[in-house]
């Protein structure tokens, strides 16, 4: 398919099998970093920022976005874009995980027994304080939603809104630095653009030339009629 539209087990079928890869090879390198990770200097708004426990529910709703967006997405254009941009922004995103690991030490998890409190413990539990920067949890559902806008989805701007505001919650769980999420958006936008560049819109098929001013309306506009004056002169 070149311009056509996609289907929802085209889009299905890919993205499950990137988000199984994916998630298998963050939580390798989330659980067992091949380099000892490093701690980032924390900036005014990482201290400004409070710690809320109860925005572990919009941090999960923006994980949760990240395979889901993309499968909203019909127009094949635009999903082979989004997809190349995809695949150049994650491997970015974990050759940092790799060679250049960081972490970030939370605060105490709440020991209340509320939903919300077991919620945050077991998030801390599933994924550690480890691989950071840059923010692998913005990357992907920021990467889609721009590609649900730029599909003219109906609804597509208010799902950029949506993931715009849940984007915080990696700041208020105190689950990564405010340097992860400028990375993750320059990784955002510089994946994007490379995309654009390198996938083009067909070009539309060469039309039929026009017949110079000097034939139009002559008999021997036609290139029967050409041959055939041709032919007579002979």
């Amino acid at each position: 398919m070149s311009d056509g539209a996609r289907t929802f087990w085209q889009n299905a079928r890919l993205v499950l099998s990137c988000t199984l890869v994916q998630s298998a090879v963050y939580a390798l390198l989330n659980h067992y970093p091949l380099f000892p990770p490093r701690q980032l200097p924390l900036t005014a708004l990482d201290d400004a920022i409070p710690f809320w426990t109860w925005t572990v529910w919009p941090y999960l709703l923006l994980l949760a976005l990240a395979p889901l967006l993309p499968l909203l997405i019909r127009g094949d254009l635009v999903f082979r874009r989004l997809f190349l941009a995809y695949l150049l922004a994650i491997p970015t995103t974990f050759a940092f995980f790799v060679f250049l690991p960081t972490e970030y030490l939370r605060p105490a998890a709440p020991s209340d027994g509320s939903l919300t409190s077991a919620a945050y413990r077991w998030l801390i539990e599933v994924d550690t304080e480890g691989c950071c920067f840059p923010s692998g949890h913005v990357v992907v559902p920021v990467l889609f939603g721009c590609g649900v806008w730029l599909d003219g989805r109906r609804g597509g701007a208010l799902l950029c809104v949506l993931v715009g505001l849940l984007t915080p919650s990696i700041l208020t769980t105190k689950q990564q630095y405010a340097w992860d999420l400028l990375g993750a958006l320059a990784i955002v936008a510089g994946s994007l653009f490379v995309a654009y560049q390198v996938i083009r819109p067909p070009t539309p098929a060469a039309l039929p030339a026009e017949p110079s001013d000097e034939l139009k309306g002559e008999p021997g506009a036609s290139a029967t009629g050409v041959y055939s004056t041709i032919d007579s002169g002979r």
